[in-house]
């Protein structure tokens, strides 16, 4: 088969999957031919759903595994594609880990000699076993850390705390005055922060969010003390704006990749100031983790136009 070929099947392979989002037991039984290896992958993805995990399709012969809506592992299935290379085409299948709260046990990873299995091609029942314990690792203090939330966000509830008297807890020194100035000046131009959840402060323009102001680590975006969200619905009317204005870095860098965490996966594919962008979220957020003085300035002026485009559109 020639390279165009494979591609083009490739491509009808996915947009076929796209539509029918199929469901991993049935491709792995069409795609893995040994029983012994096609029986262990199965008893791997019902341990998974034992377990509590989701488990979404986001590509040709491509899911993700999720716990709280953030992808923890994607198990990819042999396609057309691996046929042509040399590496993978002798491989029927590969789990591959994404685990964002190793730190917090890699001394049981390295007691337990598991650090092998973080991506694990025709993994066997030794090797699965491993990864399961992985999973099962990174679940618990997951599943803790969600538990830690939950008391802060009843007490946060009871009082729904201003921004201003939270930010000291978190930050100090420059990173603190560039967050309390933010806030300052969402409040003189009529866009108070409102808290909604735990550590997290909503900002409405004409009655949809326009930006949102985070505090602490959030592992998800890589935002280590503090992020600011921002929607954008009409940045199409502001395009020429921001280019001429230099900010369209803080877009570049800041707009959200689809993680299968929903059925609309895979993302669209749009191009951004002459960037092509693949697989974006659906929703049109940009996150800008722990903004500095200077950043937080070009922040404000994507707010402005934002504002002044939702304005002029009524």
């Amino acid at each position: 088969m020639t390279e165009q070929n494979t591609q083009a099947k490739a491509s009808g392979n996915w947009q076929e999957q796209r539509r029918n989002k199929p469901q991993i037991e049935d491709l792995i039984s069409e795609v893995i031919a040994d029983s012994d290896m096609r029986k262990a992958a199965l008893d791997f993805i019902a341990h998974l759903r034992k377990s509590n995990f989701g488990i979404v399709w986001s590509a040709s012969n491509e899911w993700w595994v999720t716990l709280y809506c953030r992808a923890k592992c994607k198990i990819t299935l042999r396609d057309d594609c691996w046929a042509d290379d040399e590496c993978l085409s002798k491989y029927s299948w590969v789990v591959s880990l994404r685990l964002d709260r190793m730190c917090e046990y890699e001394d049981t990873v390295a007691s337990e000699n598991l650090q092998d299995y973080i991506n694990t091609y025709d993994p066997d029942e030794k090797s699965l076993k491993s990864i399961k314990r992985l999973l099962d690792l990174e679940k618990k203090v997951t599943i803790a850390d969600q538990k830690g939330n939950s008391s802060l966000y009843q007490k946060q509830k009871a009082v729904k705390p201003a921004v201003e008297d939270i930010i000291p807890e978190y930050l100090d020194g420059d990173m603190e005055k560039a967050a309390l100035d933010f806030a300052a000046w969402l409040r003189e131009n009529k866009l108070a922060p409102g808290w909604t959840l735990t550590n997290t402060w909503n900002v409405s323009c004409k009655g949809k969010k326009i930006s949102l102001i985070g505090l602490g680590e959030e592992v998800w975006c890589n935002s280590k003390f503090w992020r600011v969200e921002l929607r954008l619905l009409n940045m199409s009317e502001y395009v020429e704006s921001i280019s001429d204005e230099g900010v369209h870095n803080i877009i570049w860098n800041g707009i959200k990749y689809c993680t299968s965490c929903s059925g609309c996966a895979p993302g669209r594919d749009v191009t951004l100031f002459g960037k092509e962008c693949i697989g974006l979220c659906h929703l049109p957020d940009v996150i800008v983790c722990d903004p500095d003085e200077e950043t937080v300035e070009s922040i404000k002026r994507l707010i402005e136009l934002e504002r002044k485009a939702r304005v002029e559109s009524k």
